[in-house]
């Protein structure tokens, strides 16, 4: 079986090791790799406030609270971007046909972006890092293997 397109999913705070050998698949087959970087914990929304009468020091708590949120969501999407840069650099570098992407997904609909972008690939390449991420790991296997039907290629760590 020909391949001319491969998937990819890594972290943002994953190693380089699962690209490495998805991008030295892509040179010996002359595919064309497409990688998508996905944010360590996703931001989760509180509870809303409390009524004025049980909780005050809550309710003027809660304003504090969503712009560390803001704060901590800046600072991925910021980290998201730079590895992007690093990562679209050095498969470059590589003379290799790519595109990288970011997604800021929430946890619910993670192995749907997963799916969706291994639906347009003729493989999915898995590595160790993403196998042994617990928050990223799972969802996005479920969504390339189960419910994309793909191909997929489970390379375990240090392979």
């Amino acid at each position: 079986m020909e391949f001319k397109s491969i998937f990819s999913v890594t972290g943002a705070d994953h190693s380089d090791e699962d690209l490495t050998t998805a991008a030295g698949l892509c040179a010996e087959v002359g595919a064309h790799l497409s990688v998508l970087i996905i944010p360590p914990p996703l931001l989760l929304m509180s509870s809303p406030p409390p009524e004025w009468d049980t909780g005050r020091a809550q309710a003027i708590a809660v304003p504090n609270y969503r712009f560390q949120q803001i704060e901590r969501f800046s600072r991925d999407v910021t980290r998201m971007e730079r590895r992007s840069a690093d990562i679209l650099k050095r498969l470059k570098a590589m003379s290799l046909s790519c595109d990288v992407d970011t997604d800021y997904c929430d946890p619910a609909s993670l192995g749907e972006v997963a799916r969706q972008r291994a639906l347009c690939a003729d493989l999915t390449i898995v590595g160790g890092d993403l196998l042994n991420d617990e928050t990223l790991g799972p969802p996005v296997v479920n969504g390339c293997l189960f419910d994309s039907g793909k191909p997929v290629l489970i390379v375990p760590k240090g392979v």
